[in-house]
């Protein structure tokens, strides 16, 4: 029911949103009204309704999830359309406005990634309790679990 133009989908892949200049793994959702711009999206992510990712890598999500549960939450913003932000601890390999989500990422609803940033593998919605923004090259690696 979506959009696709100039990308590779993966076999299974559901797209309801829009995806433009992307590579999207196999089992990997797009919700309604999402969008995925310029970035790679790989195995198991599920990205909500009305979110989008702007030039970012998204490593696979294996953590256990119903099949109806997203990992990327409504409304959240990952990454920028254009910038030249790099990341503060990983200046060399995160650089140009890549903005990277580490192995089995959840962001909550609502949230907004600016470009550069990484957050780690295993970092979870309530790491970002009470944030509504994580700044411009900035590496979130903890997760509240550990």
């Amino acid at each position: 029911n979506g959009v696709v133009r100039n990308s590779f989908l993966g076999a299974g892949a559901v797209v309801d949103g829009l995806v433009e200049g992307s590579v999207i793994f196999p089992d990997v959702v797009v919700g309604k009204d999402a969008v995925v711009y310029n970035s790679v999206v790989m195995n198991g992510n599920r990205i909500a309704p009305r979110a989008q990712l702007f030039r970012t890598l998204a490593l696979p999500f294996a953590a256990e999830a119903t099949k109806n549960a997203y990992n990327i939450g409504e409304n959240c913003s990952i990454g920028q359309k254009h910038s030249a932000a790099t990341n503060f601890d990983h200046s060399s390999q995160i650089r140009e406005g890549l903005t990277v989500l580490g192995l089995d990422v959840e962001v909550p609803r609502g949230l907004t990634v600016s470009a550069g940033c990484l957050l780690g593998a295993g970092v979870n919605a309530q790491a970002f309790k009470g944030i509504k923004e994580v700044r411009k090259g900035t590496t979130v690696r903890w997760n509240t679990d550990q």
